[in-house]
C-alpha cells in the first residue's frame, strides 16, 4: 500500500493555492483586524506568533507526521486512516476541520462560537443538535474532547478513531520532529519586521516543547527575534495565564496586541474572547466557511505582517494581498 507522497502533497498544495488565489480576487476581503477594534490609529505595540503552521508552512510534517501514524496501524486500516487525516480533503475542508471530537461518542461537535447547536458523525451522514456544557468559550481538550483547529490535531483525531493511543500520536509526533530535520521552506528573518527596535514587542507562544521551538527557530533564522517565548503553552487554556502575565511584564495593554496564528481554536477564538485583535493565518482556505466578525485572514505570513502597519493596516493588507495574487 503506497502512502502518500510529498510529489502528491506539493501539486495538491500548488493547484489549492491557484485556485484559492483565484477566489480570492473575485471576492470582496474584510479589513484587517486592525482596523476592526479600535480604529485605524491605533498603535499595535505587542505581537503573538504561533510557531508551527504559523512561522513556516508545516504541510510537509504533518504529512511525515501522518506517515509516521499509519505506520503504527494494521495494514487494512492504513488507507481509510490517510483519507481521513489529510487536511485538504473534501470532507475535512467542508465538514471537520473547525470541529470539536468528542472521543466518547464519536462525534463532531460545533465550537460554540462558530456553529453553536450543531452535532455531525465523523462522515456526516447523521446531524442532531447539541448544546454545550457551558456557554460561550471553547472545549478544553482534556482526555475526552479534541479540538480540530489544524492539520496536527485532525491527524491526531483520525488516529485515535484508528485504534491507536494518545500516547502513540505524541511518539509520531517526537518522531517527526526528529526526522523532518530540512529547513522549512519560508524564512522571514531579514524580513524588516524583525528587525525592528523595541516595540512592537514580539512574542513566541506554542504548545511544541522548547528543544523543537528552539530548533525550528533556529532553522528560520529568527533565534533573536523575540522577546517573551513560551513553549509547552497549553493553549487554549493556557492564554488565561499568558495574556495577563504579558500585560504585567510589559505594561502593554491587551487592546494593543495582536494574536497570529494558523489554528483557529487554539490561537484565535480565545484570545479574541479576551479582548485581543487576532489574525489567522489560513494558507489553504480551510475556513472560509467560518468567516465572520471579529477576526481576520491571511493567506501568508508576508500578508500578516504588512497589515501590521501602524499607519494604515487596511491599506497594507490590501497590498500584500495583490502581491500574493502576483
Amino acid at each position: 500500500m503506497a502512502l502518500v507522497n510529498v510529489a502528491t502533497i506539493a501539486q495538491i498544495t500548488a493547484r489549492n493555492r491557484r485556485t484559492t488565489a483565484r477566489a480570492e480576487g473575485r471576492r470582496t476581503r474584510p479589513p484587517s483586524p486592525l482596523a476592526t477594534a479600535r480604529g485605524d490609529g491605533d498603535k499595535v505595540r505587542l505581537v503573538i506568533f504561533d510557531l508551527d503552521g504559523t512561522l513556516y508552512d508545516d504541510l510537509l510534517y504533518t504529512t511525515a507526521y501522518a506517515r509516521a501514524l499509519a505506520a503504527r496501524l494494521p495494514v487494512q486500516k492504513r488507507s481509510p486512516f490517510l483519507r481521513d487525516a489529510f487536511p485538504l480533503a473534501p470532507l475535512n475542508r467542508r465538514l471537520r476541520l473547525g470541529m470539536i471530537f468528542d472521543r466518547e461518542t464519536d462525534t463532531l461537535l460545533g465550537h460554540p462560537l462558530l456553529a453553536l447547536g450543531s452535532a455531525f458523525s465523523w462522515d456526516g451522514a447523521v446531524r442532531r443538535p447539541w448544546q454545550p456544557a457551558r456557554p460561550g468559550g471553547h472545549v478544553g481538550a482534556g482526555d475526552r474532547y479534541l479540538t480540530l483547529g489544524d492539520a496536527w490535531t485532525l491527524i491526531t483525531a483520525a488516529a485515535l478513531r484508528g485504534g491507536l493511543t494518545m500516547e502513540d500520536c505524541v511518539a509520531a509526533m517526537a518522531e517527526t520532529r526528529s526526522r523532518v530535520t530540512l529547513p522549512p521552506p519560508e524564512s522571514y528573518h531579514r524580513h524588516v519586521f524583525f528587525g525592528r527596535g523595541e516595540e512592537p514587542v514580539r512574542v513566541l507562544v506554542t504548545n511544541a516543547g522548547r528543544e523543537h521551538a528552539e530548533n525550528m527557530l533556529r532553522h528560520l533564522g529568527l533565534e533573536q527575534a523575540f522577546t517573551y517565548r513560551f513553549s509547552e503553552a497549553e493553549k487554549p487554556r493556557g492564554w488565561r495565564r499568558i495574556i495577563p502575565l504579558l500585560e504585567r511584564q510589559t505594561g502593554i495593554p491587551r487592546s494593543a496586541m495582536v494574536a497570529i496564528g494558523d489554528n483557529l481554536l487554539n490561537d484565535i477564538l480565545p484570545v479574541l474572547e479576551m479582548g485581543v485583535r487576532t489574525l489567522l493565518i489560513d494558507r489553504y482556505g480551510l475556513f472560509t466557511r467560518f468567516r465572520g466578525p471579529g477576526w481576520r485572514c491571511a493567506r501568508s505570513l508576508e500578508g500578516a505582517l504588512a497589515s501590521l502597519s501602524t499607519r494604515s493596516p487596511v491599506r497594507s493588507l490590501m497590498r500584500a494581498r495583490s502581491r500574493e495574487r502576483g
